[in-house]
């Protein structure tokens, strides 16, 4: 009985400490891939997979792509 608390402790002393680093590390990063832009343009951007070219967006639009919006929440069929 004592032996299986141990481990359950344990257990949830290494998920925690998973979890520490896990955000510790997306604290850190900085700037993303052009791979991690587009998978989150291609799951359920506003502009489905329009992806502007060489034109100037301002701050608002691009993080308009990367918050979901009222009404935008995931959707299998887009």
């Amino acid at each position: 009985m004592k032996k299986q608390t141990v481990q359950r402790v344990l257990l949830l002393l290494l998920l925690v400490l998973q979890i520490a680093v896990g955000i510790l590390f997306a604290q850190k990063k900085q700037g993303y891939h052009e791979d991690e832009m587009y998978t989150y343009y291609s799951t359920n951007g506003t502009n489905g997979l329009f992806l502007p070219d060489r034109e100037w967006q301002n701050s608002k639009e691009i993080l308009k792509e990367f918050v979901v919006l009222p009404g935008e929440n995931f959707d299998y069929a887009r």
